[in-house]
């Protein structure tokens, strides 16, 4: 198995562990699921990406339950776990972020993590679910053991929204932990 899935795999296997113990039970209220105590995975924003949002004058804010803090040097969001698939392949959270710069913006909630296929796919505009990162082996552990990577689809949605070229597939967004309760 890739070192990268493996890595997510022993945490999300935690996390399905207290799942099934009743311990955490996902709920279908969202901020009942957070209550419950089913964990939460934190997204620390490459700094590079942080600089190059903020310059270019968009904003990043917390959807729903989602949490917005400093960490590191840089921006992180954390969103509650909801549910584990039975088999501890798909992590599914609440929340999400909205980037926004004038009129022109993009949210992205409800992330999911599909360990089997290596990405990560979120509801965009309260429309479609897509694939909008691919996960990677982390350098910088300190921010977190597992890179989130733009797709083709994310870097050109991103560059063609809000006006910018300097995202491109395979370009690092940011890194990501999950915390089971």
């Amino acid at each position: 198995m890739n070192p990268v899935l493996r890595r997510l795999a022993v945490t999300s296997t935690v996390a399905l562990g207290l799942v099934a113990s009743g311990l955490g039970a996902p709920s279908a209220n969202a901020s009942s699921a957070a209550e419950a105590g089913n964990g939460a995975t934190r997204v620390a924003v490459a700094p590079r990406v942080a600089k190059i949002i903020t310059s270019a004058g968009i904003a990043a804010t917390p959807v729903g339950d989602a949490k917005a803090f400093g960490f590191q040097g840089t921006v992180a969001l954390r969103f509650p776990i909801t549910a584990v698939s039975a088999d501890g392949k798909r992590i599914s959270h609440s929340g999400g972020v909205k980037l926004a710069a004038g009129h022109a913006q993009i949210v992205l909630q409800r992330f999911r993590v599909n360990l089997k296929q290596g990405y990560v796919s979120a509801v965009v505009n309260h429309g479609d679910r897509l694939a909008v990162f691919n996960l990677a082996d982390s350098n910088r552990s300190r921010l977190g053991p597992v890179r989130l990577t733009f797709n083709e689809a994310s870097a050109s949605a991103v560059n063609s929204t809000f006006g910018v070229g300097v995202f491109k597939a395979g370009q690092n967004f940011g890194f990501a932990k999950v915390n089971p309760a």
